[in-house]
This record gives C-alpha cells, structure tokens and sequence, in this order.
C-alpha cells in the first residue's frame, strides 16, 4: 500500500464558515459542494459528506429529470435545474422530481465508491 495515504475522502473536516452549518444542510467550500454531517458555529470544526446519494431541497415548480443535472443556487440553499450565473454543478440526479416536489435525490460529484469502513 501507497505510504502517503491519507484517508478516502468521503468525510471531511471543515472549518464552518460565517453564520455556521446545519447538518444535513448543503454548503460551498472553495470549489467544493458538501452536506454538513453535524451542526456547528462558525469558525468551529464540523465533518462534512463530499459523495453519495442526498435528497436536497430544490427550487419551486423545478422539473428535473433521471441523471440530470443539478446546480447548487447559494444564496437560496436549494438545487435549481439550470446554471443562472456562477452556481456550481453539484451532481446529477437518481429519481424524476416533478415542478410538485420539495425536494430532488442528487448524486454528489465528486463520487467515490462509498464502504461500509467510512
């Protein structure tokens, strides 16, 4: 085995940004879009999801349809369908979300196959 492995990289710790994380919540870091695993305040430790499966809440009255896209709207915490500006592509989806959905199931990316051991 490599000597200078690390970890698989599924769940991180972060530091939480201005006004905090809430677990189960979607957040950007740098380039990177993660789920809070736990709630924290600002400026304290808290681990984070980077891949897998999430049911996200998304934009009223979008429609997205199996593997489609999903882009990450910030400033509303919610999954919206196309990229209006500079939202980042977060992943793709697993199940149709109807415009009657409050939510829609999204695939993470960047992916790595998720074990039992993490």
């Amino acid at each position: 085995m490599a000597t200078n492995f690390i970890q698989r990289g599924n769940v991180l710790d972060f530091t939480a940004p201005a006004g905090g994380v809430i677990a189960g919540s979607g957040y950007i870091i740098g380039d990177l879009f993660i789920i809070a695993l736990n709630t924290e305040k600002a400026g304290k430790s808290f681990s984070a999801q980077c891949a897998g499966v999430f049911k996200l809440p998304k934009l009223a009255g979008a429609s997205f349809a199996e593997g489609a896209p999903v882009y990450w709207d910030s400033d509303n915490g919610q999954a919206i369908e196309t990229q209006a500006a500079s939202e980042p592509l977060i992943g793709h989806t697993t199940l149709i979300a109807g415009p009657e959905d409050e939510s829609v199931v999204v695939r993470l990316i960047p992916t790595f196959e998720v074990t039992d051991n993490e």
